[in-house]
C-alpha cells in the first residue's frame, strides 16, 4: 500500500493503476445492482470503462513530469488519495482531496502563462 508520506519516483504508474482498478469495482459494482442492463450492454460498458482506464493512465506515466520530481511526487500522492476514496465519493464527483489540491496549486506554478 502507498502512503502519501512515503511515495517515491516511479511510483505513480503503480497508484494509477491501483486508481483504476477501484474505478472499474465501482462501476461494476453498479452495474451489477442494475438489472435493466442487459448483458451486452454490460460487456460494452465494461470495454469503455477499461479504456477510459487505460486513457487516463497513458496521460499519467512518469515521463509526462520529465525532470519534475516534486510534480510527479504531488501527482502521485493525488492519484494514492483519490485511490483510498469510497466508491460514493467517487461516484458522486467529489473525489477532491487534499493532496490533489496541493497538487493542482503546484502544477499551476508550472504551466506556461500565456
Amino acid at each position: 500500500m502507498l502512503l502519501a508520506g512515503s511515495v517515491q519516483a516511479g511510483d505513480l504508474g503503480q497508484a494509477s493503476d491501483k486508481l483504476c482498478s477501484k474505478i472499474k469495482q465501482c462501476t461494476y459494482s453498479q452495474l451489477e445492482n442494475d438489472a435493466s442492463i442487459t448483458p451486452e450492454m454490460r460487456e460494452m460498458l465494461n470495454n469503455m470503462v477499461a479504456a477510459m482506464c487505460y486513457e487516463v493512465l497513458a496521460h499519467l506515466d512518469s515521463a509526462a513530469f520529465g525532470q519534475n520530481d516534486e510534480l510527479e511526487h504531488a501527482a502521485t500522492e493525488c492519484v494514492v488519495s483519490m485511490a483510498e476514496l469510497n466508491c460514493s465519493a467517487i461516484e458522486s464527483g467529489d473525489a477532491h482531496t487534499p493532496a490533489c489540491a496541493r497538487y493542482e496549486a503546484l502544477a499551476e506554478k508550472y504551466e506556461p502563462h500565456q
